[in-house]
């Protein structure tokens, strides 16, 4: 894709026009390019194929004869356009291609794509892209060896509701710190009380002193801040209310004067951040939702609940794929490869589709604004997905009375984060290899900065990390995740019936029940003086046995979790992960005591069972 002039110099009726444009063409045959993928690990081998590119789709584009495909791979880590080394140029027609020149042990991300004009900046070319993982050692960052390092989120928690939801915020704040994520707590005023530029500095303050946080997770109405003056919906412009704010550490105006704002009446600047963000940030917030039954705190309570009880595997959730909204075609080329095509639906409408005793790991779909979505009378769950997203004229306004983007997010066990679908584009590939939502959100607003390069010959390129498709969708403030940030596609399931017994003075011994993971590695143990971590690791090596003997002197609290690993099994291959921790405590006194787990229950429609702390 070129432009003959810098797209940061566009005025902003050309910009309205090209985005209408843009609009049109997100909906063309070229979407259909979704390639699909099988991973033989122990060969190791890959196969990935895609539908034949029809004549209507050469016509679309203006093609003659077959299209060519290319297909390039790098190791998972590498940064940058140059560092894909391309496989193949496929240009006899062929809808298949088998790479087997592979190292067990490690992840490789792939990226194919239709070539129109033999290069990649082409406005027809359209991009899939997927992780392959082949027995990958765990190696994740969230694995808290020592103080400092790994991974740690602050928890913004709106202060009218931390008294009321106590118990409930000390299990989110488990399940992060079971899942290898230092907690950071800051309780804040709710909208209108509490100042976002307050907050800010205080997330940074944070941030300066730990580098190692790399999300922040925003609890209740926390203030909300709007920004810009944008119309990427094919509407009007107007200011849009974003948490980019919060995600760019750096300063953030409100001195424009023009025909849309004066300086200084609290609307800033920027259509998007000044600078690229430092940090994911994911939002759960229940205000004004008037439609439907629950309050504000009930919604708030059950969304812990709900999260909790899936990142245990404490309710069956098939791992398969949902997509009815054409415009959202370029998740169709990160989602397919991640469930595979037997697992992937793209027919119907959301409502009738999703509106039954189906359920789905990912729901993406254009959904009417007057359809209320959440819960009804009669009606246990509406739309039956984990990761969703909507895609419609207005619906990426996630701050207005019961709004789209929330109505997901209100269900009973079901919607634990939902987005704005597709301008731009989400960088969803690697929840395959693990990594949580968060991440890929920071991943997909660090996409765009710097995307444009003026060529030789004068015209300027697109040089993003992920190209998806090739539009002039930068990362507008209106690129939100709503949900929590820490999340992640797949987990291990934990260990049973943990308990701890004082053996003497400075000994204490943990034993649990197996866990049930159908692939098991062994456990781990790690132990903190202080409940939200960091944990360090106390064994060496992987055990084997379901017993651990561990020093703990009375004077002082020992937390301690046990983890599980395991090897995930995923449609692009095998990695190894580990399971959130189960949790014992050793007091100061000598007394002992577990956290009592729920693994007797089983979640379905409206019933969010309460999971107690004592801690």
């Amino acid at each position: 894709m070129f432009f003959p002039f810098p797209v940061s110099l566009t005025p902003k009726f050309i910009r309205f026009l090209l985005l209408s444009i843009i609009g049109i063409l997100a909906a063309s045959p070229c979407l259909a390019f979704e390639p699909d993928v099988t991973v033989e690990v122990d060969v190791p081998r890959v196969t990935m194929s895609w539908p034949e590119l029809g004549e209507s789709y050469q016509q679309a584009l203006g093609a003659v004869g077959p299209e060519p495909v290319v297909i390039e791979r790098r190791e998972l880590g590498l940064r940058g356009v140059d560092t894909w080394d391309q496989l193949a140029r496929i240009i006899d027609g062929s809808t298949s291609f088998v790479d087997n020149d592979l190292v067990t042990g490690k992840t490789y991300e792939y990226r194919i794509w239709s070539d129109i004009a033999e290069d990649r900046t082409n406005a027809g070319n359209s991009m899939g892209f997927f992780p392959v993982t082949l027995n990958t050692p765990y190696t994740d960052k969230r694995d808290n060896i020592e103080s400092g390092t790994g991974a740690a989120v602050v928890f913004v928690v709106e202060d009218t509701w931390a008294a009321d939801i106590e118990q409930e915020l000390k299990l989110m704040e488990n399940t992060m710190a079971g899942d290898g994520w230092q907690v950071f707590r800051i309780d804040w005023g709710r909208e209108g009380v509490g100042s976002e530029e307050g907050l800010k500095a205080a997330i940074k303050a944070l941030v300066d002193a730990n580098p190692q946080i790399s999300n922040v997770y925003l609890f209740g109405t926390i203030p909300v801040v709007f920004s810009g003056h944008l119309a990427n919906d094919g509407h009007e412009p107007r200011p849009m209310e974003t948490d980019l704010f919060y995600a760019d550490l750096d300063t953030w105006t409100d001195v424009l004067d023009s025909s849309w704002k004066v300086a200084g009446d609290g609307i800033y600047d920027h259509d998007t951040p000044p600078t690229v963000p430092e940090l994911g940030v994911g939002r759960v917030s229940f205000h004004n939702m008037t439609m439907f039954k629950k309050t504000e705190l009930e919604y708030l309570r059950d969304y812990i609940h709900k999260d909790f009880a899936y990142r245990h595997g404490y309710r069956y959730v098939p791992y398969r794929a949902y997509l009815g909204d054409g415009l959202q075609g370029g998740v169709n080329r990160q989602i397919m490869p991640i469930v595979g095509r037997a697992n992937w639906e793209d027919s119907g409408n959301l409502t009738v589709t999703v509106d039954s005793d189906e359920g789905y790991l990912f729901a993406f779909g254009n959904h009417s604004n007057d359809a209320p979505l959440g819960w009804y009378p009669g009606i246990d769950s509406r739309y039956k997905g984990i990761f969703m997203s909507v895609f419609r004229s207005w619906q990426q306004e996630f701050w207005v009375d019961n709004a789209q983007m929330r109505r997901v997010m209100t269900q009973p066990d079901w919607g634990l984060t939902s987005t704005w679908g597709a301008r731009p584009l989400w960088t969803w590939h690697l929840l395959a290899a693990g990594q949580p939502i968060g991440d890929l959100a920071l991943l997909s607003w660090e996409n765009v900065f710097g995307y444009m390069r003026i060529g030789t010959d004068g015209l300027w390129y697109d040089e993003r990390e992920y190209c998806h498709l090739s539009e002039v969708y930068k990362n507008y403030v209106t690129q939100n995740l709503l949900g929590d940030p820490t999340l992640r596609v797949f987990h291990i399931d934990p260990v049973e019936n943990l308990t701890i017994s004082r053996l003497d003075s400075d000994t204490v011994q943990l034993d649990w029940d197996a866990s049930p993971v159908a692939d098991l590695v062994g456990y781990h143990v790690y132990a903190s003086t202080e409940r939200l971590g960091p944990y360090t690791r106390l064994t060496s090596s992987v055990l084997t046995g379901t017993s651990y003997t561990a020093s703990a002197p009375t004077g002082a609290d020992l937390y301690f979790q046990v983890r599980t690993r395991g090897n995930a099994h995923v449609n692009t291959g095998v990695y190894e992960d580990q399971s959130l921790g189960r949790f014992a405590l050793a007091y100061a006194d000598g007394s002992v005591n577990t956290v009592p787990v729920a693994t007797d229950f089983s979640l379905s429609g409206k019933v969010n069972t309460p999971q107690l702390i004592e801690f």
